[in-house]
């Protein structure tokens, strides 16, 4: 059982659990406009008329707070979030609520997408206090920003009580809350407090530490839901570093159960509500253990994120749904989701027309006026359709009850029969769907996410050999590297089609950004990619350095104006930072030859992994890393005017633990020597050894099956 942090989180809580107050308030709407006004954030701007003074983070909103003696409310939300606006608009519009916080507060809004480094520090804060963390995620902490209490969403009466017990506790009792500030920082500093949960700590004892990579496939066997995929929890996310890792685990240790743990998750998700089979592209997460309702809003990075995984788990099962997602996905995020200036934009919303999911969710009525007859039968069969609604308010969310085979066998039907019927319908739905309103686009463009497409847009190229999706990962890296890095090779964070690049990058950018330029950089042999790579690498190692640590801080070492320096390990909902940047330094140092590099990524792997790894579902990015450092790498060098073309397809297949290097010239280490005139020769070396050069596809397929 985790120790308690001291009183004042408790009895905050019960006040406001147990206490209501009447309040005479009106919301205000007409004319008023804040500070927020003028911020670049989308977020932001849509809180610009409540009555409430807010501030965009800063030095100076942390230097007013301390000179004014006032506590800290930072309020920190993201546009596509449904209960920030339902809180924005039911106690932040009130004018009762913002005479409060006026008086007694110096409030903050953050857009949690893009301040992320405020937002994990706070979150941690969060988790400690409270056992979880949500969004909108609203912290009330001392003038320099130390936390005091976290709250998720609050009706006005509630917040009300609690604001007005801070306020008075405050100034009742000003140095105790600044013992129990303190108390909250050491704990949340205190690495074992959050690297591993108490259910992990179960699984850990002091050799797991020592098992090495197979070992840790058990501890989540035990995690795994063998009816409905994904991991065993009441809400379903799509957590695609826990099955990439999973699918590299698989692939090395030829163990299917593995594979079909795979499998079996993302069929899950893509013939459930998680997926928009009228529209294409997936939800960020499901509400329930089947997949089957989302919560609506549709983020970049999961989707790209889903790009990557379905293709790669296509190169070994040739599942045709995976393709048809992948595919679905890419128009979708074309569509819906580019901006003009070539990048593209961070989520869509939940809400239109102030209903959440009303965009995508159809009623008995709405349905059977566009279709007819048998048709209707077996589509209203294939997807669960009710008269009274599969989800609320008569309203039906598209998941498929039936697979096409089964359909086909209920309804005596050819299978690909089913499937015209379904497609016709779909694409129906799609014609009627373009009449109702698009849920707001948060035009943010960040530098990482539009990374992780790049990545995704790589992995799809190959697997289902769409030159379109390439030359589309190569446009948007070019555009990336033009509007969002510098000539110091560092990186803006953010970009909007109205507005300059701004916004320090954060350590996700880089490491996101790095991992794209090796992909590219395999995909095409152009080493104009990897010199990229190594540069921007270089920038990381100069200005991220956590002291006395082989970790990397979040933020720039020598840029942060929060209590704490954050100092990520644990997956989320990317991949965790420096455990791609531990991958990076691997992979660059291999091709680059440079073992310091290697060192400091074994280095980042033992730092930790020191504390065991039952806590797989967010350590398994460094499990998976483990392998790299565990197994031999394979290298595959393709020398010749044929290089490339045969790297791509050698790349159809899947081969974790791989690079492939090579072109025309001998421009890397791992190249010399290898160049024969008028030859195009394979090279498939591991452990610093090769085998035979062939300069046959076939035989270097071959030679990457062989032990």
């Amino acid at each position: 059982m985790k120790e308690k942090v001291g009183s004042f989180g408790v009895c905050l809580a019960l006040m406001v659990s147990l206490l209501v107050m009447a309040c005479t308030s009106k919301n205000q709407k007409e004319g008023h406009k804040n500070d927020l006004a003028d911020a670049l954030s989308p977020y932001l701007q849509q809180h610009s008329d409540n009555p409430i003074r807010w501030n965009e983070w800063s030095d100076e909103v942390l230097e007013k707070a301390t000179s004014s003696n006032k506590l800290l409310v930072i309020s920190i939300g993201y546009a596509s979030c449904h209960w920030c606006h339902v809180m924005e608009q039911e106690t932040f519009m009130d004018t009762l609520v913002a005479k409060e916080m006026n008086r007694d507060f110096v409030s903050v809004k953050v857009d949690r997408e893009e301040r992320p480094d405020i937002d994990q520090v706070y979150s941690k804060a969060a988790v400690l206090l409270n056992g979880s963390t949500g969004w909108p995620l609203n912290i009330i902490a001392l003038p320099d920003g130390r936390p005091l209490v976290a709250a998720t969403y609050m009706p006005k009466d509630r917040w009300l009580v609690l604001l007005k017990k801070a306020s008075d506790l405050y100034r009742e009792q000003p140095e105790a809350l600044r013992r129990q500030a303190q108390n909250i920082v050491e704990k949340i500093i205190d690495p074992n407090d959050f690297q591993l949960t108490n259910e992990a700590k179960e699984h850990t004892g002091e050799s797991s530490a020592m098992l090495g990579y197979a070992s840790v496939y058990p501890i989540l066997e035990q995690q795994f839901d063998g009816q409905f995929g994904g991991v065993l929890e009441q809400q379903k996310f799509p957590r695609v570093a826990l099955w990439g890792a999973v699918l590299d685990y698989a692939a090395l240790t030829s163990n299917p159960n593995a594979q079909k743990m795979v499998e079996k998750t993302l069929f899950q998700m893509s013939t459930g509500g998680l997926y928009d089979h009228v529209g294409g592209g997936f939800s960020r997460y499901s509400t329930d253990a089947q997949w089957h309702i989302p919560h609506f809003e549709k983020m970049l990075y999961d989707n790209a994120q889903l790009l990557g995984l379905l293709s790669k788990t296509y190169k070994i099962t040739q599942q045709p749904l995976l393709r048809d997602r992948a595919l679905a996905t890419f128009d979708w995020l074309r569509e819906e989701m580019k901006g003009a200036n070539g990048l593209y934009h961070c989520s869509l919303s939940a809400v239109s027309g102030q209903t959440e999911g009303l965009y995508y969710t159809w009623t008995w009525e709405e349905l059977t006026a566009l279709m007819s007859g048998e048709d209707r039968e077996l589509f209203f069969s294939a997807f669960d359709i009710t008269r009274d609604g599969n989800w609320q308010d008569g309203k039906n969310v598209l998941y498929r009850q039936y697979t096409d085979q089964e359909l086909s066998e209920m309804y005596s039907l050819p299978e690909n029969k089913v499937g015209k019927i379904i497609k016709s319908n779909l694409l129906r739905l799609h014609q009627r769907r373009k009449e109702r309103k698009l849920p707001d686009v948060d035009t943010k463009q960040i530098a990482s996410w539009n990374a992780l497409l790049v990545q995704g847009l790589v992995e799809m190229s190959l697997a289902f050999d769409v030159e379109e999706a390439y030359t589309e990962a190569v446009s948007l890296a070019n555009t990336v590297h033009k509007k969002l890095q510098q000539q110091d090779d560092g990186l803006q964070r953010l970009a909007s089609e109205q507005d300059a690049a701004h916004g320090k990058a954060f350590l996700d950018d880089y490491a996101n950004w790095i991992a794209a330029l090796i992909q590219l950089y395999q995909a095409s042999l152009d080493k104009k990619w990897l010199d990229m790579a190594l540069a921007t690498t270089k920038y990381v190692l100069a200005h991220f350095d956590d002291p006395g640590s082989p970790l990397f801080t979040y933020s720039e070492s020598n840029d942060s104006t929060l209590y704490m320096s954050e100092v990520p390990v644990l997956d989320g909902d990317m991949t965790s930072s420096n455990s791609l940047m531990a991958r990076n330094l691997f992979l660059v140092g291999t091709l680059f030859g440079n073992s310091k590099y290697i060192d400091r990524s074994k280095a980042m792997l033992d730092k930790v992994t020191s504390t065991g790894m039952g806590n797989i579902i967010q350590k398994a990015s460094w499990w998976q890393l483990m392998a790299l450092h565990s197994e031999d790498i394979t290298e595959v060098a393709l020398l010749g005017d044929k290089a490339q073309a045969w790297a791509v397809k050698l790349q159809r297949r899947y081969y974790p633990n791989t690079l492939f290097i090579g072109g025309e010239e001998e421009n890397l280490p791992l190249l010399k020597h290898k160049k024969v005139t008028g030859k195009t020769m394979i090279y498939v070396c591991r452990n610093k050894t090769c085998k035979l050069p062939v300069d046959q596809l076939e035989l270097a397929v071959r030679q990457l099956k062989e032990p």
